[in-house]
């Protein structure tokens, strides 16, 4: 049997690479195991949304998120149109206010990245990390006991027997993991059969000046949305799946519909068909074993969710792991990644979904009837045109949800609620205001530290951090005890530690007096207090217990 690591990760998509890439971080030996040869050579999914990026950041690939994607300037258009080269029928930018609001919220910004790009620039900061690799190996089998899981692989190394101790499964949206161990997914019927096109075709003078990440595609003859890759060359183009086969051919003729120049050169790259639907795990994890990513839950594109919740449950559940394999903490904390991830999941499956039935004539079913009425060339046009503009300006949240992106909290789990109620919002989705309520993502604050600037999120990511008042009473005695986990201390403001420069630290943080904040290591609030305790050790003690019981 082969030496056992503590953790076994099966699946090479963001989520499981980000996860063996996290574990590695902490210092916990995994082996990362995938049936293909290689990473995808498909772009499917393509936003990387701000709080992903935070967490690219601290592992430092953001910047080479940001040079294999969409320009800036192209991701804040979305046009309707009759094809890429075609007709205009309508347009959403994103408003400069919006932009600065979202600088405020976080040091990265949202991006739009393909896959493929994501993924090869997570496994080679797995492979800088010296992680263990196996791609072309399957999972065919588990077996679980008290003590650990075997896994039964099948690869370049013939059959074999694998021991780890514990298992994040994020095999994709057919999971053989999940089938294996009988979890259902539980939602509603499938929406729409597609087929994604991923070709090169240089369209840089057709476009001109006028470039999107979108471009919903109003045409019976080539209905279906394109996105761009690169505002130049890469491009994918979804339509509904008509056929029940498709050739290369098929697909070339589509793009070239879509695109609205005949004689254009193209290549395609690959054609994948995929279902569109919106279902959630009944569990996210039997025994030693753990869903994660889409094999834990998948939800159409609208919104651009899926992704990003799949490396959100990754950084969710390796530190986690990580302090249970050290013995730092009881096996009970891992209960707390389903009792965090799974409302998550659910909240995103249903704003995807809400995105893609309610948008009118701009989005989803909506759209095609607006497509035959357009077309039909009634004395309606203006009419349906405007209304379509309307639908267009009512979907702006769809395409920029701050609030689903940043905003969401765990009400329950490894954190200790303080009774405060969340900011009063009109739309949660849409709008974000920082807060350190018990369960939130701790939020952004610029400081500086030797002269250095840096973020709040900067000061997250391995241990526990103890952010206190430079003013108030002492807390340094917490880094002196022997607590069961490490916490950093960081006094706040002019004389101490990191000074805030613009004093929002406190407002952001609802600190006053001699409060503080306990943040864990994935960047989220487990704890707050508003009061200077007679005990300081004691009382992050008392804290830390609780909290890592889950």
């Amino acid at each position: 049997m082969a030496d056992a690591p503590a953790v076994l990760i099966v699946g090479s998509g963001p989520a499981g690479l980000t996860a063996v890439v996290l574990l590695a971080d902490h210092g916990i030996p995994a082996t990362l195991v995938e049936r293909n040869p290689s990473t995808t050579d498909h772009p499917r999914a393509h936003v990387v949304n701000t709080r992903t990026m935070e967490i690219f950041r601290r592992i430092g690939i953001a910047e080479g998120v940001y040079a294999s994607g969409l320009s800036e300037e192209a991701y804040a258009r979305i046009l309707w149109k009759r094809s890429i080269t075609g007709e205009e029928y309508g347009a959403l930018a994103m408003t400069e206010a919006r932009v600065e609001e979202r600088r405020q919220a976080s040091p990265t910004s949202i991006a739009s990245c393909p896959q493929d790009a994501v993924e090869r620039l997570l496994r080679a900061a797995a492979e800088r990390r010296g992680c263990d690799l196996r791609y072309g190996t399957e999972v065919v089998g588990y077996e679980q006991d008290d003590e650990g899981v075997t896994a039964m692989l099948n690869g370049p190394r013939g059959y074999e027997r694998l021991r780890a101790t514990w298992v994040i499964a994020a095999d994709g949206a057919s999971s053989p993991a999940r089938r294996l161990l009988d979890v259902a997914m539980v939602g509603i019927p499938p929406l729409a059969t597609l087929v994604g096109i991923h070709f090169e075709a240089d369209l840089t003078a057709a476009i001109g000046d006028r470039s999107a990440l979108l471009y919903f595609l109003m045409n019976s003859r080539a209905p279906g949305i394109v996105i761009a890759l690169d505002g130049r060359r890469r491009w994918v183009y979804h339509r509904p799946q008509f056929e029940d086969s498709f050739s290369a051919d098929d697909a070339a003729a589509a793009a070239r519909l879509a695109i609205g120049t005949p004689d254009v050169p193209i290549t395609i790259k690959s054609i994948r068909p995929w279902t569109m639907t919106a279902e959630v795990a009944e569990r996210f994890r039997v025994g030693r074993i753990f869903l994660a990513g889409d094999a834990a839950h998948r939800f159409p594109p609208t919104g651009g969710f899926g992704l990003n919740t799949g490396v959100q449950d990754a950084h969710n559940l390796a530190w986690k792991l990580a302090l249970v394999a050290k013995g730092r903490a009881p096996a009970t904390l891992l209960d707390s990644y389903e009792i965090e991830r799974k409302p998550v999941a659910q909240s995103n499956t249903d704003w995807s979904v809400r995105n893609f039935l309610e948008g009118g004539t701009a989005v989803g079913p909506g759209n095609m009837m607006a497509t035959m009425q357009l077309e039909a060339d009634g004395a309606d046009v203006p009419q349906i045109l405007a209304q379509l503009q309307r639908d267009i300006d009512a979907e702006r949240d769809h395409f920029d949800a701050l609030g689903q992106d940043l905003g969401f909290v765990y009400e329950a789990g490894a954190l200790l609620p303080d009774g405060s109620a969340l900011p009063a919002l009109a739309d949660r989705a849409a709008e974000y205001v920082p807060n350190a309520r018990p369960g939130s993502r701790a939020p952004h604050v610029w400081l500086t530290r030797g002269g250095i600037r840096l973020s709040t999120l900067d000061l997250f990511g391995r241990d526990f951090v103890l952010l206190v008042p430079a003013d108030g009473n002492d807390w340094s005695a917490v880094t002196r005890a022997e607590l069961p986990v490490p916490v950093t201390v960081y006094r706040v403001g002019q004389g101490g530690d990191v000074k805030d420069d613009d004093g929002t630290w406190r407002s952001h943080y609802g600190v006053a007096g001699d409060g503080a904040v306990l943040v864990r290591p994935d960047g989220h609030v487990a704890w707050r207090t508003q009061r200077h305790p007679r005990d300081p050790s004691a009382e992050i003690m008392r804290v830390l217990t609780m909290i890592l019981h889950g």
